[in-house]
C-alpha cells in the first residue's frame, strides 16, 4: 500500500493517524478539524514541504532531509500543530508515539 512508509507497522500507524491529514494527498482531516487555522491555511503548503504520498519517489537526500525535519518537529512538539489537535485529538502524539517516530527518523537507513 502507498501509505507504507516504514517497515515498522507502528511507525506507519502513527504517521497515518497524526501526519497524513496534512502531509499526504490520500487522506483529509475530519470535517471538524478543518476549522483549525493550521489545517485551513497550511495543509497545501505542508504537502509541498513533505508529502508522504510521494515518499517512494524521494531520493536518499530528500528522505534524509525529511527525516531530519520530522525528528526536529516531533522533538520540539511543533507537529502536529496544537491548534489542529484541539479539534482532532486522535492526531496527538503521546510520549510513546514520539519515541517511536524519533527512533525511526534518526536511524540512517530507510
Amino acid at each position: 500500500a502507498s501509505n507504507q512508509i516504514s517497515s515498522d507497522s507502528q511507525v506507519n500507524t502513527i504517521l497515518d493517524n497524526s501526519c497524513f491529514q496534512c502531509h499526504s494527498s490520500e487522506k483529509s482531516a475530519p470535517w471538524y478539524a478543518s476549522i483549525s487555522p493550521s489545517y485551513l491555511f497550511g495543509a497545501k503548503s505542508a504537502r509541498r514541504v513533505l508529502n508522504f504520498s510521494n515518499w517512494r519517489d524521494y531520493d536518499g537526500d530528500q528522505k534524509s532531509a525529511a527525516l531530519g525535519n520530522i525528528a526536529k518537529s516531533v522533538a520540539s512538539g511543533s507537529m502536529p500543530p496544537g491548534d489542529y489537535t484541539v479539534f482532532d485529538g486522535s492526531a496527538r502524539l503521546n510520549n510513546d508515539d514520539k519515541q517511536v517516530l524519533l527512533k525511526w527518523a534518526t536511524v540512517p537507513a530507510h
